[in-house]
């Protein structure tokens, strides 16, 4: 009897070790008809003997390669790889004797001498006993991606170059749109009320372009993280009220109330005040486009949650924002629903500029309504900071109102001819050259006390003539503004190589540019230190 039940044991182990091996070269079976399906490589390899234990057929059929010679030479798996990217992947296999696997992508050429894009990762396989003993490896040819990925890149180069070109050209009729207001305000400042009116109406359009412009600049300098952030101790209270100013002609043309509620002198925040003057200016504009006539814009200032942070409200009696739409009111290109006749309208990007700026402050921003028709409070919260010492006023001599010498170079006939004309208005001689070489032929005859140079000009850049004239200037140097339709992050830089002294972005504030004229003077032939580009307030880059 117990020879029998042992009998039957052995029958039945030989059963269970039949059906294993079945089972495992049924397994083997499908892992070799994937292998052969699929158009990546796989591969096994063992560091301790440094050669391929098994390579899969597409390493013939998409690399062109024998798998033979690579079974005798493991070095031919680097022969088709990129002369340039060898030393990565030799590294990577060298990395493999410690055990961990590695993710890398390199290039390839095929006997074709096409180039291909290869992904490829390494896996340990350990014994039963824990020990790493092969590596297997998956080598995916990701060239469709880099393309597209190359693609995306140019793409998104010529949308950037498109948005600094649309920024110049919409830049350049805006400078003598604005002159030629300044000089109708100057010359009807007690003319008839409906001719006052119409400058006031040219002026405030003109900003609202001039926003329109910067905003969507910004947007591509947030998305590539190009926004650069000048940060002190600003005190709140004048950041809100630079902002309040922006806007005021607009609420008042709307007949809105401003009432504005902040502590004078008591909270101070680290920030760009520029930037953040450009957050409020947004908020309180937009309050203002969704506003109806008669309403409330209030602003507060109140402390936050935590410790030394405070929170400024913007809030409106306006449309309010539907309840599908408080969640996404801050992404880009976002808008409620708008009439046929778009008077509220916009680009969708005011309110995604001001998420990404306070974002960078190391605050926050959300939006509250209680429904159409039912108004919104946005609430800004930012880190506050200790007031600056006191530092003794200097008296500052004013200048005297002598006329200078000017010199304007544009090659935008209309710009240099309406700047002229406003600056003849105020008393100062306007020598006028509309390329690089005359600039310089100008300059040598008059020897003008300021320039004002535009970047662009037809035959020599604004930079390399401001060089010229630097080089050939006696002791005492002209102020050399630089005047731009372009507003991209690397013209600072070339600001300061060429030694200009500003840079104010078309159009120009004219008040901004006026008060440089008048400060300027003759000054030692210096070149400015690094960094040291000094930028006008009216938009800096």
């Amino acid at each position: 009897m117990a020879s029998v039940q042992a009998l039957l044991r052995i029958g039945q182990a030989e059963d269970a070790r039949r059906l294993a091996a079945q089972a495992m070269a049924e397994n083997d079976e499908r892992l070799r008809q994937l292998a052969q399906s699929v158009n990546d490589v796989f591969w096994i390899y063992e560091p301790q003997s440094t050669r391929f234990l098994y390579v899969s057929p597409a390493y013939e059929r998409e690399w062109m390669r024998s798998a033979d010679a690579l079974y005798a030479d493991p070095q031919e798996w680097l022969s088709p790889v990129h002369r340039d990217d060898r030393p990565l992947l030799r590294q990577a296999f060298d990395h493999l004797a410690s055990g961990d696997g590695y993710a890398v992508e390199y290039r390839t050429t095929l006997r074709s001498g096409e180039e291909r894009w290869i992904a490829e990762r390494a896996f340990p396989v350990a014994s039963q006993g824990g020990q790493v003993v092969r590596f297997a490896g998956t080598s995916q040819d990701i060239t469709a991606r880099k393309r597209a990925d190359l693609e995306l890149l140019r793409a998104d180069r010529c949308k950037d170059e498109f948005l600094a070109t649309l920024a110049h050209e919409l830049r350049n009729p805006l400078e003598p749109i604005r002159s030629a207001a300044a000089l109708l305000a100057r010359q009807h400042v007690d003319g008839p009320a409906v001719e006052q009116k119409a400058v006031s109406v040219i002026e405030r359009q003109i900003d609202h372009l001039t926003r329109l412009v910067d905003d969507l600049l910004d947007v591509a300098r947030i998305h590539h993280g190009k926004i650069r952030l000048r940060s002190e101790a600003v005190r709140l209270d004048e950041v809100i009220g630079a902002a309040v100013d922006a806007n005021r002609a607009l609420a008042e043309e709307s007949r809105l109330t401003l009432r504005v509620q902040v502590p004078r002198n008591d909270v101070w925040v680290w920030g760009d005040s520029v930037r953040l003057t450009q957050v409020f200016s947004n908020l309180l504009h937009n309050a203002t486009k969704f506003s109806v006539a008669g309403g409330i814009i209030e602003i507060g200032v109140r402390p936050s949650e935590g410790d030394k942070q405070v929170a400024v409200s913007v809030r409106d009696e306006g449309t309010g924002i539907a309840a599908d739409l408080i969640d996404s009111v801050f992404d880009l290109f976002t808008q409620g629903e708008q009439s046929l006749a778009r008077d509220r309208g916009g680009l969708g990007i005011g309110l995604s500029v001001v998420r990404s700026v306070i974002e960078l402050h190391g605050g926050k921003v959300s939006a509250r309504s209680d429904g159409i028709g039912k108004g919104s409070d946005f609430v800004v919260t930012l880190p506050t900071t200790d007031a600056p010492p006191a530092v003794a006023a200097v008296p500052i001599e004013a200048p005297h109102r002598t006329g200078r010498r000017i010199l304007v170079v544009d090659d935008n006939r209309d710009a240099a001819e309406s700047l002229q004309a406003l600056l003849a208005l105020n008393g100062h001689t306007v020598a006028l050259a509309f390329s690089g070489q005359a600039a310089l032929e100008q300059a040598a005859r008059i020897q003008p006390e300021v320039v004002i140079l535009d970047i662009g000009l037809p035959d020599i850049s604004g930079h390399e003539v401001a060089r010229r004239l630097r080089e050939g200037s006696s002791s005492a140097a002209p102020l050399l503004v630089a005047l731009s339709g372009y507003a991209r992050e690397r013209d600072p830089r070339d600001v300061r190589e060429a030694e200009f002294d500003h840079h104010l972005v078309k159009p120009a504030d004219c008040a901004t540019l006026m008060d440089l004229v008048w400060m300027s003077g003759g000054r030692p032939r210096t070149r400015p230190r690094p960094g040291s580009c000094a930028h006008g307030p009216s938009r800096e880059l």
